[in-house]
């Protein structure tokens, strides 16, 4: 499955519990291109509450592979905005004195949710550094600001190193690594300030990570 990664759709906007990603009008201007189309519909709970996104899945005849038409905020098959994960990941790796179960707890309460497993930290965390291992060395590309590039160089260097990369279990010491290269990469990017920021911010870093790696963040 492939996506397109649409910035500015907003999520809890108005009182309905449904966010249609395109209008009626967009998605017949895919069909009027040819473009087969259909409803996918993920679920997502924040503040309290829980949305259905409804996306677009377009695809022509004889395509290898489908479409789907996704809010940069949503990761598919995951219970929250990308931006909760952002948050509390940023948060894990830039306060080593916190457990993963305080951080959680931190995120269900600056985020409205009834609940955030501890242990989701650490999955989003390995998933993560591991495609910065697979992917990053020999490959610097840059944002629209120009804030990456610097950025992408020193993850390349932290690729080198396979620690906390290999299918293993994990010990403290890959642990502590993988925090630190994490660190490393959300450094300027993950602007945690206020909610609009770490959206803001959230949009820009999932396009680019997919532009490059053709991969979602998480």
């Amino acid at each position: 499955m492939r996506y397109i990664i649409t910035p500015g759709v907003e999520i809890g906007s108005d009182e309905s519990k449904i966010i249609y990603v395109l209008t009626m009008e967009q998605v017949n201007s895919y069909r009027e291109l040819g473009y087969s189309c259909k409803e996918r519909r993920y679920k997502v709970t924040i503040n309290y509450r829980e949305y259905e996104i409804a996306c677009t899945e377009i695809w022509k005849k004889g395509d290898t592979e489908h479409t789907v038409i996704i809010p940069a905020f949503l990761l598919p098959r995951r219970g929250y905005p990308l931006d909760v994960y952002v948050y509390a990941i940023n948060l894990y790796c830039n306060e080593p004195k916190m457990s993963q179960r305080s951080v959680a707890e931190a995120t269900k309460k600056y985020f409205g949710l009834d609940k955030f497993a501890h242990t989701t930290i650490g999955r989003a965390m390995k998933k993560l550094s591991k495609i910065m291992c697979e992917y990053i060395e020999g490959q610097v590309g840059t944002m629209a600001d120009g804030q990456m590039k610097k950025q992408e160089k020193d993850a390349q260097s932290d690729a080198t190193d396979k620690m906390g990369c290999k299918n293993k279990f994990p010990i403290l010491r890959d642990t502590q690594k993988r925090r630190e290269r994490i660190k490393k990469f959300l450094e300027n990017k993950a602007d945690t300030k206020n909610r609009r920021r770490i959206m803001e911010t959230c949009e820009q870093l999932v396009i680019w990570w997919y532009v490059q790696f053709e991969q979602l963040l998480i």
